[in-house]
């Protein structure tokens, strides 16, 4: 309907231009017409309202290209933001993935330390125990060591022990036969024949304990032992000389003895009761010397 009105108009317009007046009566132009024909004034109002159709038409284009900018915008910060939300959620499953991989990861890394800790606590209880196994064997060491420090006789001192019993002079007598009722069993072992002739020897039932002691050294059972018992026993019923005899082949044989301060105060003794006082003080000065620590050493220093 608009577009039939536009074009009867200009129609009109055009036959009647050569009749415009040069006073500007029918001017349709004027901003204030007059003079103006039926038909001009037909023209004239369709012209005003196509100016008011073509401004509305004008407003409207430009709400529609204000709108089409709005949506340009809408568009461009949507597709901004879905690149933001397509990167957060690439971001998060990253993320995600990486979290399972550190969860697996940390769970290896338990059992492992697990293991760890239960290999670190068998050590401990092992090596507890082998240090308590190592004092255990310093202990008996440094007993052992103790011990043979306590019973240990130079070879300068031993010489010189034995230098007394070789310049003592003393001839030893002719043993006293001594009638024993005890029968030998050639079939006991030494170890029990030893055993037997010791516990004679402890409640002095010595003609028992002689010939168990002469047997075993016939034996050449621990002869160092037999003879220092023969020389107590000889020592015992005042038969000096003897005594001195057995307890040198004694102390010859085994000089690291634990009888030896013993051993030496009796024979200090013997030779004292034989009038040796020489031997004597020799035997005495030697026993508080190598022995100072014994009660035989103590008793050497009163005799002294």
């Amino acid at each position: 309907m608009i577009k039939k009105s536009i074009l009867l108009t200009a129609l009109i317009i055009c036959s009647h231009a050569q009749e415009v007046s040069v006073f500007g009566a029918g001017n349709l132009d004027s901003a204030k017409p007059y003079g103006l024909t039926s038909s001009e004034k037909y023209i004239l109002k369709n012209k005003q309202k196509l100016g008011s159709i073509d401004s509305k038409v004008k407003g409207v284009k430009s709400e529609v290209e204000l709108l089409s900018e709005r949506i340009d915008g809408i568009e461009s910060i949507y597709e901004s933001d879905s690149q933001r939300l397509n990167k957060a959620v690439r971001e998060v499953n990253k993320i995600v993935e990486e979290k399972e991989i550190q969860d697996a990861q940390i769970a290896d890394m338990k059992s492992v330390l697990n293991q760890l800790m239960q290999l670190q606590e068998e050590n401990n209880a092992r090596t507890a125990k082998n240090i308590s196994a190592l004092k255990s064997s310093i202990r008996k060491l440094t007993k052992l060591v103790n011990k043979i420090n306590s019973d240990y006789i130079s070879v300068k001192e031993f010489e010189a022990t034995m230098r007394q019993f070789s310049s003592s002079g003393v001839k030893v007598s002719k043993k006293t036969k001594t009638k024993s009722k005890t029968k030998l069993d050639s079939k006991k072992s030494s170890a029990q024949l030893l055993k037997e002739a010791k516990a004679y020897y402890k409640k002095q039932y010595y003609k028992n304990a002689i010939p168990i002691f002469e047997e075993l050294l016939n034996r050449n059972y621990k002869p160092a032992e037999s003879n220092y018992y023969l020389g107590e026993i000889w020592y015992n019923r005042k038969k000096y000389e003897d005594a001195i005899a057995y307890f040198k082949k004694s102390a010859m044989l085994y000089d690291k003895a634990s009888w030896m301060p013993k051993l030496l105060l009796h024979s200090a003794i013997s030779f004292e009761k034989l009038g040796d006082v020489d031997n004597a003080s020799s035997f005495y000065s030697t026993l508080i010397e190598v022995y100072g620590d014994t009660k035989e050493a103590k008793i050497a220093k009163q005799k002294l």
